[in-house]
């Protein structure tokens, strides 16, 4: 309704987000983090309209101009983010990404790859061209966390000569991935698994 009201059709917004592919965007902003805490009733007061209520748990995610960054990363733009965060637990939060939201849009990406070159997604690592995945790496379109994690990631770092390896080396420093990995084995096993059922 909203589209049909401004004379808008779906193949114009499909053309502003291809578009986002060439654009190099520079975000400037607060970074928010949204904190959601999450309870359930456990009674009622007779005196006031208040309600007791008991903690079951908390969720955080990345508000702002931070989600702004995401947004457009995942449209395919290439995005330079600057922002102040504070001396405090949520920095690191904001700073790490979790692995399944970086599989979500890494598969999003391979998706468009997909469909710019008429091949299944699951191929991109086999068949992108290294200065392809060195651009899209380092513009973190693909991440890491896929990149190790699947089977075929390696296929695409035997593929790279030295100087394109050294080109993405701060983005896949292997010794901060594997610690990475250590730390989060659920989330691991989660994203290997989901890789593996994708034929990726």
């Amino acid at each position: 309704i909203l589209l049909e009201a401004e004379n808008i059709e779906f193949k114009a917004l499909y053309g502003v987000l291809d578009s986002f592919s060439k654009k190099e965007i520079l975000v400037v902003g607060d970074t928010i983090v949204d904190s959601y805490t999450e309870t359930e009733m456990i009674g009622g007061q007779t005196k006031t309209p208040t309600i007791s209520v008991r903690y079951t748990d908390k969720k955080n995610y990345v508000g702002g101009a931070g989600i702004v960054s995401k947004h457009l990363a995942v449209a395919g733009a290439k995005v330079n983010f600057i922002s102040v965060l504070g001396d405090d637990n949520l920095k690191e939060y904001v700073k790490k990404e979790p692995g399944l939201k970086a599989l979500e849009r890494t598969i999003i990406y391979m998706s468009k790859w997909g469909e710019e070159h008429n091949q299944a997604w699951q191929t991109y690592f086999v068949n992108v061209s290294p200065s392809r995945a060195v651009y899209d790496i380092r513009s973190g379109r693909v991440s890491p966390w896929v990149l190790y994690l699947s089977d075929t990631g390696g296929t695409l770092l035997e593929r790279f000569n030295d100087e394109q390896v050294k080109m993405i080396q701060d983005n896949i420093d292997p010794p901060f991935w594997m610690k990475l990995f250590k730390k989060n084995k659920d989330e691991v096993a989660e994203i290997k698994q989901t890789c593996e059922e994708a034929n990726l």
